[in-house]
């Protein structure tokens, strides 16, 4: 009877019914009171319906039943990670592992546990070993495909992410990440991806979200605002639906809604990333130059090290006519980034009649990255000759292109990039020697290549 109860439990548990199968779970251990895979399986249903107090009183029930229970110790360490005890959930994946050398679930949270520690090298394994130990696994394709994605592997994560797909056609999530790997990577396909998840979850205001900025990437602004709106819609707090719908409105030329939009994304979260300067910028193509003043304060007070906020701030105060602001403004820019020609040019001028000592300084600061910018120019321009004759394997007159761009760029930024070049090109000439030479040099200058 215990086992028919059970039986038809698992059945309600996969089909979602979860407070139904618990039902169904207590039943058949009243008949079986000391079947620990039981009471195992009603901690997971407890999770599902966020009964942690029952998960985490079931789990410990089933391991004083049978100690040896490896995805019970798994759970458990999970349930320790949501209580922010670390030391606890770390013992109990390892003691997990430990009891089933093989348990993919066990590796996967310890993985991904250790990649946010100084242990990230076995994190990384174990979360590659997950997926190859486990292949019917969907969560370990996922978490190992995502894994690949923050390292940059981004076709072998994308993978990954197939096979979790395809063993799970109706996950949300696994498609979500799929079409996030997808759009890093321009792939077309990520718009259906996202499709397939707002079939899905329709209440889910993060799909509509990524589905919207699938469209804006394919140009598709009319079709993108729809889905911006409805993630509006269904999440009225969250900033980043107003900011990407306020800049598909701008794409369409359709300001005054932009600026609208840009500036409910500035107000909800004035920490984000180009919403408060976006928004300025918006109001500014409108001529609202008071209302930018403001709102660039806001970005520049919520944003101190963004030098471009600085250098429209500064502009904005010249514009109304404050030099003496203005000059302030440039000037912090100019400190975030000493490279900007932008600041540096405005900072001379302004300064030509207040302090025409200061003026010049910066005027020669700027006049000497003008040089260094036309010098990087010509040796950029080189460097793709030389790449020319790469490609068509004259390698000859390839090692020739690339030392007379290295001559003239000097130290110039693109110095590591030119040597990599070059040495990969004198070893395809068979000059191995100094190929290596170059390359070490390379190395040393870009050690993250």
């Amino acid at each position: 009877l215990g086992n028919t109860f059970g039986a038809k439990a698992n059945g309600l548990m996969s089909a979602g019914r979860y407070k139904e199968a618990i039902a169904q779970y207590r039943l058949a251990l009243d008949v079986d009171p000391r079947n620990a895979q039981t009471l195992y399986n009603l901690s997971v249903a407890q999770r599902q319906v966020g009964d942690w107090a029952g998960e985490r009183a079931s789990l410990s029930r089933a391991l004083e039943l049978n100690p040896d229970l490896s995805l019970a110790h798994d759970a458990l360490g999970v349930t320790g990670l949501q209580q922010g005890d670390h030391v606890e959930a770390r013992r109990e994946f390892e003691h997990g592992l430990e009891l089933d050398p093989q348990c993919a679930s066990c590796k996967i949270h310890l993985g991904t546990m250790l990649l946010k520690t100084a242990d990230d090298g076995r994190g990384r394994e174990l979360l590659r070993q997950a997926a190859e130990d486990d292949p019917e696994s969907e969560e370990a394709h996922r978490a190992y495909g995502m894994l690949l994605a923050s390292i940059g592997s981004l076709p072998e994560a994308r993978g990954q992410l197939t096979k979790a797909v395809a063993l799970n056609p109706t996950s949300a999530e696994s498609l979500s990440d799929l079409g996030m790997i997808q759009g890093k990577m321009s792939d077309p396909g990520a718009v259906d991806t996202f499709a397939r998840v707002v079939k899905l979850r329709p209440d889910w205001a993060e799909g509509h979200l990524n589905l919207g900025i699938a469209l804006a990437d394919q140009h598709r602004f009319d079709q993108a605002l729809g889905e911006f709106s409805e993630s509006i819609r269904l999440a009225p707090g969250d900033a980043r639906g107003h900011y990407n719908k306020g800049r598909a409105l701008t794409d369409l030329n359709r300001d005054q809604e932009a600026e609208h939009e840009l500036n409910a994304a500035c107000r909800l979260d004035p920490a984000m990333p180009r919403a408060c300067y976006d928004a300025a910028v918006a109001e500014r193509k409108n001529g609202d130059l008071p209302a930018a003043l403001d709102t660039l304060k806001k970005s520049v007070a919520a944003q101190p090290k963004d030098a471009d906020s600085f250098l429209l701030l500064g502009q904005t105060y010249q514009d109304l006519g404050q030099t003496s602001a203005a000059v302030q403004a440039w000037e912090a820019a100019v400190e975030l980034e000493p490279h900007s020609r932008e600041g540096l040019y405005k900072l001379s001028r302004a300064l030509e009649k207040s302090d025409p000592k200061l003026g010049a300084t910066y005027r020669e600061r700027f006049k000497a990255l003008e040089s260094s910018a036309q010098i990087q120019n010509r040796a950029s321009s080189l460097g793709r000759i030389a790449s020319e004759a790469a490609k068509a394997g004259n390698w000859p007159l390839a090692v020739s292109d690339f030392d007379e761009a290295l001559r003239v760029c000097g130290d110039c930024e693109l110095a590591w990039q030119l040597r990599k070049d070059l040495g990969l090109s004198l070893c395809n000439s068979g000059d191995l020697v100094r190929g290596e030479k170059e390359l070490r040099i390379a190395f040393q200058q870009s050690p993250d290549d």
